[in-house]
C-alpha cells in the first residue's frame, strides 16, 4: 500500500503557524462574511504574545442529518454555517436524486461549502464536521478508492457514496 502525506488533516503547526500554538479561537469578520482562525503569535518568549488571524484560511461548519435514515421514507438535509447572518450560510433538503442518508447529507454539505467559497479570495478552507465517515473518507481512504475505482479492497461491491466522494474530491 502506498503511504500518502496527508495535507487534508488540519495541523496547527503547518503553514503560517511556525511560531504558534493551537488556534486560540474562531473569529467572524462581518465585512467578508467569513470566519477565520486566530492564533497567539509568539516571536520571542521575552515579549508579550500578539495575535494573528489567518485570513487566507476560511472556517466553515457543516452538518448533515436524515430523518428515517436507512428506510425507504428517509429524507436527508444539510446545513452550512460560515457565521452569524452570513449570506453564505446554506441549508436545505437533499434533492431527490441524491441518496437520502445522513452520510450522504454530510458529503453534500461539504460540497455546498466548497462551492460557496470557490470565487472568494481565500487560499483554503477548514471544514468543521462531526462526521468521522467524511473525515476518514477524504483523508485516509480517498487515495486507495481512487486507485481501485471506488471498489473496496477484497470485495466486488463499490463504495456506497462513491459518486459523492468523487465529486467532493474533485472540488478539493
Amino acid at each position: 500500500m502506498v503511504e500518502y502525506e496527508n495535507p487534508r488533516i488540519y495541523n496547527p503547526y503547518r503553514g503560517n503557524a511556525v511560531y504558534c500554538r493551537e488556534p486560540e479561537e474562531v473569529i467572524y469578520d462581518e465585512s467578508t462574511e467569513l470566519a477565520y482562525l486566530r492564533y497567539r503569535w509568539v516571536e520571542d518568549r521575552r515579549r508579550k504574545p500578539r495575535t494573528l488571524t489567518d485570513r487566507g484560511q476560511a472556517v466553515v461548519a457543516i452538518d448533515g442529518a436524515c430523518r428515517g435514515n436507512g428506510t425507504v421514507d428517509a429524507r436527508a438535509a444539510y446545513g452550512v454555517y460560515f457565521g452569524p447572518d452570513s449570506s453564505l450560510n446554506a441549508y436545505g433538503l437533499l434533492p431527490w436524486d441524491e441518496r437520502q442518508t445522513s452520510q450522504n447529507a454530510e458529503i453534500y454539505a461539504a460540497r455546498i461549502a466548497l462551492d460557496c467559497i470557490e470565487d472568494l479570495e481565500v487560499e483554503g478552507v477548514t471544514i468543521i464536521t462531526d462526521s468521522s465517515y467524511l473525515v476518514k473518507g477524504m483523508t485516509e481512504h480517498i487515495h486507495e478508492w481512487l486507485e481501485n475505482d471506488f471498489c473496496s479492497s477484497g470485495r466486488t461491491c463499490r463504495i456506497v457514496n462513491a459518486d459523492g466522494m468523487r465529486s467532493l474530491n474533485e472540488a478539493i
